[in-house]
């Protein structure tokens, strides 16, 4: 196994549109394990895995508390915009992206689960977190994992 370098911050940017952790499946009918992980939730971690790669396998300190922030950029629909590419009375109606997938929480659980045991020892670290959908022209998921000195404000 190669060495990992140890880090106080790693910066992630996964290209396309951002995804959420399914739901275990379960299928009766398959010969062994009853449980499965969806093909969708498998390749999403995969891409958040590559990216974590690409940065050469950065690693925060086992014994640190940790702070995670994820921004889901997603693309307008086009009902939000006139045909000289101003925003409609629609895109005016939502500044701020709802009902619209993936659900937050999946989202940042799908993160979590992807950097496990590799950009950090285990999940528990992560002592605060934060995550925000907005609106952009490309769809791409932005990730900040970062050690926590002490001197956080806090998010709320």
């Amino acid at each position: 196994m190669e060495a990992s370098v140890s880090v106080s911050e790693i910066r992630l940017r996964i290209e396309g549109k951002p995804e959420g952790k399914d739901r275990p499946r379960f299928n009766p009918f398959m010969q062994g394990s009853h449980v499965y992980t969806t093909k969708k939730t498998t390749v999403a971690e995969r891409e958040i895995r590559a990216a974590w790669e690409d940065q050469g396998k950065p690693r925060l300190p086992d014994e640190s508390a940790l702070g995670l922030s994820v921004r889901l950029a997603v693309v307008r629909p086009q009902g939000h915009f006139k045909k000289d590419g101003s925003l409609s009375a629609q895109g005016l109606r939502h500044p701020i992206p709802r009902n619209k997938k993936p659900d937050l929480d999946n989202a940042i659980k799908l993160v979590m689960d992807a950097l496990n045991s590799r950009a950090y020892r285990d999940d528990v670290q992560i002592a605060e977190a934060q995550i925000k959908r907005v609106w952009d022209e490309w769809p791409s998921t932005t990730v900040r994992v970062y050690v926590l000195d002490g001197t956080e404000q806090g998010l709320l």
